[in-house]
């Protein structure tokens, strides 16, 4: 019951010391019977009626009562509107959590995005520098890579991370059929530097058979 419909009906019953304790019943030109509090006619008959006048106690209590509803919905609405500040709190705390997901992970996206880009640059580098090597009619010939294929990566500095060029590792030799050692450049340089007088292993290996063949025709 709202507070002001509580403050009439509170009204209502303590004035009813004031109202009138006799009431008049008559009949309109249709017959039927209304009630009044003054004479309505000669054929009015009066009603007596027994009211029950409140005490001053009772209207303390009354108008107690009255005060203590009105502080309940008070509290009430005070409770109706907390929760839904602390409601819309919690829903603009939730929006502002996903905004900061939302850019943590565009942000993630942007650092792959980066390092892929760097990764292409430094193997475009690599391969810019090492170049293609063809061999036509048992001459080398080195040509470095088209100007279309190498992206601006001088002017980039390279980073932290060095990746792994698998694509131009050097694959192993097979072993030779005669169980000899395979022939590495590597090794017969390393060699040649540290004798510089003693004659290279492909040609210790051509001597002897320049020496059968000389032989044969002899």
């Amino acid at each position: 019951m709202r507070p002001v419909t509580i403050i009439l009906v509170l009204t209502a019953l303590l004035s009813v010391e004031v109202a009138a304790d006799t009431l008049y019943r008559c009949q309109d030109a249709a017959g039927q019977t209304l009630f009044s509090d003054a004479p309505c006619g000669p054929t009015a008959e009066a009603v007596e009626l027994n009211i029950h006048r409140p005490s001053a106690s009772e209207q303390r209590d009354a108008q107690s009562r009255a005060a203590q509803t009105i502080a309940i919905s008070d509290e009430i609405q005070r409770e109706r509107l907390l929760q839904r500040e602390l409601a819309r709190a919690a829903e603009i705390q939730l929006q502002q959590e996903r905004q900061r997901q939302a850019e943590r992970k565009r942000e993630l996206a942007a650092r792959e995005a980066e390092r892929e880009r760097e990764q292409a640059a430094l193997a475009a580098c690599a391969c810019e520098d090492r170049g293609t090597t063809t061999v036509r009619n048992g001459s080398r010939r080195w040509s470095a890579a088209p100007p279309h294929q190498r992206p601006q990566c001088r002017e980039r500095t390279r980073r932290d991370f060095n990746p792994p060029d698998t694509q131009y590792q050097r694959q192993p030799l097979p072993p030779p059929p005669s169980g000899l050692r395979p022939y590495r450049p590597d090794r017969e340089r390393d060699s040649a530097q540290r004798h510089p007088h003693r004659p290279s292993p492909q040609l210790q290996l051509r001597l002897p058979n320049l020496e059968l063949i000389y032989r044969s025709r002899r």
